[in-house]
């Protein structure tokens, strides 16, 4: 702050030839990251490739819990067809935690399937692997 003028003035900070104030830095900083000029941000893979909005589950497979529950919907998504597996592998921070996010997500696709509320998914078509579940 200069307050030998009797006025606040913001900070700034020295780039490159000149002087900056700190809005205009933080301005310039954002739009950088807005417009990819930071490659490795822009370059992030999508979490997601496909998504359904209303989808039946037809089928589960528990062969492989807890690590993974496969499970088939009624509708096609990317390039898994209709009745295709679809993979969920677990969620969370540790073992602990991805174990009971597989029963969580084990015990709300059974009362979908029973019920016949639909599910919403989202994943990505390598592999037919879901990375988003949502119910009803």
């Amino acid at each position: 702050m200069n307050v030998s003028s009797g006025a606040a003035t913001p900070p700034v900070f020295a780039r490159g030839n000149g002087i900056v104030s700190k809005a205009r830095a933080v301005t310039t900083a954002v739009a950088a990251l807005a417009f990819g000029v930071f490659p490795q941000l822009s370059q992030a893979e999508d979490p997601y490739d496909w998504s359904t909005t209303s989808a039946h589950v037809v089928t589960m497979e528990l062969t492989y819990m807890p690590a993974s529950l496969m499970f088939a919907i009624d509708t096609n998504v990317g390039s898994c067809g209709a009745g295709t597996m679809l993979t969920w592998k677990g969620s969370g921070a540790d073992e602990t935690a991805r174990r009971a996010n597989m029963n969580a997500v084990l015990a709300a696709m059974l009362a979908a399937k029973v019920s016949g509320t639909p599910v919403r998914v989202f994943g990505k078509t390598a592999g037919c692997e879901v990375k988003f579940v949502y119910f009803g």
